[in-house]
């Protein structure tokens, strides 16, 4: 059977994560990383210049994949289904979904808190906060971050009780540790688990297989297109080789 081409999307190096995980996870399929770092990054902007600059961005290889991730909470949450309708195949997500009368806290982008509160509504239990400079700190820094300056943004925090902390960014599930450090009684969630349900629905279960270290040593930087896809190249040598992903 014809392995199935799925291209993954972020704006800049949130999604490599993403992209490391779907190439352990899902064996069978074919998968390939775009951003778009001369854009980058996508939470300030409207829904408007999201679908334009994503929709310029993935134009590019329209029709030669058979599916597509946004590996991005605020492509998601804003322009998902437009890009599906424009490109006519599926697209899959990844959202920062609040639980019901559990206090929870969404860490996301501007774009994405927008968004959700349009979706879901005001929420008493929950609690949303958009952290200055978070994913420009991460891009700028990655693989190696600086505790220090995304716990002084979270320093209002302590000593609060929360039930949920929602990485609503990417970008953010590289901050998991940092934030668990906080909010150590807290279930966190990436939004990841949920998306790999609906890629293993699409691809079908006999595809879901771990992948092995010769899996892995396939992917090469021709599986990676934009300006900087030789940087998110080697994020992903780095993450697959020391598991911390």
């Amino acid at each position: 059977m014809k392995r199935k081409k799925i291209l993954v999307f972020d704006s800049g190096a949130g999604g490599v994560n993403v992209f490391v995980r779907l190439v352990e996870k899902f064996d069978g399929a074919e998968f390939f990383y775009l951003s778009d770092a001369k854009n980058a990054p996508y939470g300030e902007k409207t829904a408007e210049e999201l679908l334009l600059l994503s929709g310029d961005a993935i134009g590019k290889y329209d029709g030669k994949f058979d599916a597509a991730v946004l590996a991005c909470n605020t492509l998601s949450t804003n322009v998902k289904d437009k890009l599906e309708e424009k490109f006519g195949v599926p697209f899959f997500g990844i959202y920062p979904e609040p639980r019901e009368k559990e206090p929870t806290l969404i860490l996301c982008t501007r774009a994405t808190a927008r968004a959700c509160e349009e979706k879901f509504g005001q929420n008493p239990f929950c609690e949303t906060f958009v952290p200055d400079g978070w994913v420009e700190e991460t891009e700028r820094t990655l693989p190696k971050l600086r505790e220090e300056f995304f716990l002084s943004s979270l320093r209002r925090f302590r000593g609060e009780k929360y039930a949920f902390v929602l990485l609503g960014c990417t970008h953010f599930i590289y901050l998991a540790d940092i934030v668990k450090s906080v909010f150590p009684s807290a279930c966190i969630i990436d939004g990841t688990e949920k998306l790999f349900d609906k890629i293993e629905q699409f691809l079908g279960k006999s595809v879901g297989r771990r992948a092995t270290c010769e899996h892995f040593a396939k992917i090469t930087a021709k599986n990676f297109f934009g300006d900087d896809f030789r940087r998110n190249f080697e994020l992903f040598r780095y993450l697959s080789n020391s598991k911390s992903y």
